[in-house]
Parts: C-alpha cells; sequence; structure tokens
C-alpha cells in the first residue's frame, strides 16, 4: 500500500515539474523571440515654419513585417517632448510612404522642434515592442502674433 501511494506521489511530483519546465520555456519563447515588427527610414518635415494653430506635416517611409496593429503616440521634440496625438494604426504588411499632419497647440512654445513618433507593437501576451524615430530636419514653431 505505502509503495503505491509513493508511486503516485513521485508521478505527481514529475508532472509538476515537467509542466513547470514547459512553461517557463513558453515565457522565455515569448520574451526572448527575435520579432521584427516596422522599420522606419527618410523621416522629415514638409512644414520648415509653422504657426501654433496650424497643421505641421511629415513624411516618413516605413516596411511593416507584422500583421499586428499599432499604438501610435506623435510629439513635439526639443528639450523635451509634448506630446499632441496619440491612437491605434493597422496597415497590412509591406513597404509605405505617407504624410501624417499633427496641429501646433497653443501651449507650445515657439522655438525650432523636431516630431517624435513611437509605435508600440503587442506581439504577444507578455511583451510589446516600441519603435521610435524622429525627424531628420527641424522645424520652426511660431507663436500668434
Amino acid at each position: 500500500m505505502k509503495n503505491g501511494y509513493w508511486r503516485w506521489q513521485n508521478i505527481f511530483s514529475f508532472a509538476v515539474i515537467g509542466l513547470t519546465f514547459a512553461f517557463l520555456c513558453m515565457i522565455a519563447v515569448c520574451m526572448l523571440w527575435p520579432y521584427q515588427t516596422a522599420t522606419v527610414k527618410d523621416v522629415h518635415t514638409l512644414t520648415p515654419i509653422v504657426k501654433v494653430g496650424e497643421e505641421a506635416v511629415f513624411e516618413f517611409t516605413y516596411d511593416k513585417k507584422t500583421s499586428h496593429s499599432a499604438d501610435f503616440s506623435i510629439g513635439l521634440a526639443n528639450h523635451s517632448t509634448y506630446n499632441v496625438a496619440s491612437g491605434t494604426v493597422d496597415s497590412p504588411e509591406g513597404i509605405y510612404t505617407t504624410q501624417k499632419s499633427i496641429i501646433i497647440p497653443p501651449e507650445v512654445a515657439p522655438g525650432e522642434y523636431r516630431i517624435r513618433v513611437t509605435m508600440k507593437y503587442k506581439v504577444n501576451p507578455i511583451r510589446t515592442i516600441a519603435v521610435e524615430f524622429e525627424t531628420e530636419d527641424t522645424f520652426e514653431v511660431l507663436g500668434n502674433e
């Protein structure tokens, strides 16, 4: 009777250890797998001088390599970043050149800025990959006078 009890206890212990090991391996794969989301190049502004309340337009080329949607935020950067827009974008895989515009809010101080975009891809339940890019050139924000 005691041998049967110990036998089931050993089987149960090995099953728990095996399932724990399998779970840890799955977590490791989710955290370390080299996902390819998107690469961005040729980012530049199309409006070199903008007044507060007007649109600043920028253009970029990107190569999307995943079917996942991205949460994005757009900000104006000089010494710090001022977030002006956010949302979700879902485009199919491929290479695209696109133009985006943002309205310069009245809280932004006059000066030289770059446009900084962050796209976050949730590739699995425990991992999010962020892709950040910034315009190569600056543009000037003028105050309301």
